[in-house]
């Protein structure tokens, strides 16, 4: 998951504006994937610092998508479902947060329960690690946000039983539903508020394709996938105009941008290398829509390929 994002940064830094929608979808897809990976494996050390950190920087990339993500959005991830959606309301932040708060510890996973599972003289341990993964909560003087996995439809009754399931289904919905809050307080005092949850069913499997198989999801329908490739993302948001999809290919970076600019540009497309960046990114426009494509050398000669659209 980190691979996508770090190249769709790239291009941000060439194209501040053109990319800030990609760019935010893709702290959405990194996010929703390292949390639940997180919690799915149980890995503690030093999560509650590193989420907590993670959250507020989160939320300030999210904020400016809201001109976009209006009521209920569902972003689609690998063929995954989760949502995201924002509103302002006169309750202080405080308040938003404390009553996101509780609603995650009154509705709380089987991983809260985790900690019963291992030996006694390692329970309190155990019980500090895992809350800090079940909820989390970050505020500063304008700004917060609460994250927490919350029982779900799917959940089972005991984290043994929801281990199992997991182990078995890839399906973390057998735990729970991610859950985040972002606050923001505003200078006419009311708050913005940004959440973002997944669904009762949720395919860890799908965030990670397997022996060369395509992840689930689709290709862009106005511009061609590299030759040669392994498609490892495909993510959008329902309805807007942007989406990011990421491959990998046994093709160098000069072969793959050179087939872009002339399969694009065959088809109308008018196609620029951003300033230091020929060998490594191009960009193309046409009609109001603009695609980005920028690439990165990987291990065994392999070269991962972002490709991402922004239409008007």
């Amino acid at each position: 998951m980190l691979a996508p994002l770090a190249l769709v940064l790239a291009a941000s830094k060439s194209s501040p504006g053109l990319f800030s929608k990609a760019r935010g979808l893709a702290r959405v897809t990194t996010y929703f994937g390292a949390m639940l990976a997180l919690a799915a494996t149980l890995t503690m050390h030093g999560a509650k610092a590193e989420l907590a950190e993670n959250q507020i920087s989160l939320g300030r990339d999210l904020a400016p998508l809201a001109d976009l993500l209006k009521e209920e959005n569902t972003i689609l991830v690998n063929g995954e479902r989760a949502h995201v959606a924002t509103t302002t309301t006169h309750d202080s932040l405080e308040t938003v947060l404390d009553r996101f708060s509780a609603s995650c510890a009154s509705n709380a996973s089987p991983l809260s329960d985790a900690w019963k599972t291992v030996p006694e003289q390692n329970r309190a341990d155990a019980r500090d690690a895992i809350a800090a993964i079940a909820t989390t909560k970050q505020i500063t003087n304008d700004e917060g946000t609460v994250a927490c996995i919350a029982r779900g439809a799917n959940s089972k009754a005991s984290f043994i039983d929801a281990a199992r399931d997991f182990a078995k289904s890839g399906d973390f919905g057998s735990i729970g539903q991610l859950r985040y809050v972002y606050a923001k307080r505003g200078s006419d005092g009311t708050t913005f508020v940004m959440t973002a949850w997944t669904d009762d069913s949720f395919s860890m499997r799908a965030l990670t394709p397997q022996n060369g198989a395509d992840a689930a999801g689709d290709d862009s329908a106005i511009a061609p996938r590299p030759k040669n490739s392994q498609r490892l993302l495909s993510a959008g948001v329902a309805g807007a105009p942007f989406a990011v999809r990421a491959y990998r290919t046994s093709d160098n970076a000069e072969s793959v941008l050179g087939f872009y600019e002339t399969s694009m540009q065959a088809s109308g497309w008018s196609c620029v290398s951003p300033d230091g960046l020929a060998g490594e990114m191009r960009t193309c426009s046409k009609d109001g829509t603009q695609v980005s494509i920028v690439t990165r050398a990987i291990e065994n000669g392999q070269t991962m390929v972002s490709v991402s659209e922004v239409r008007s």
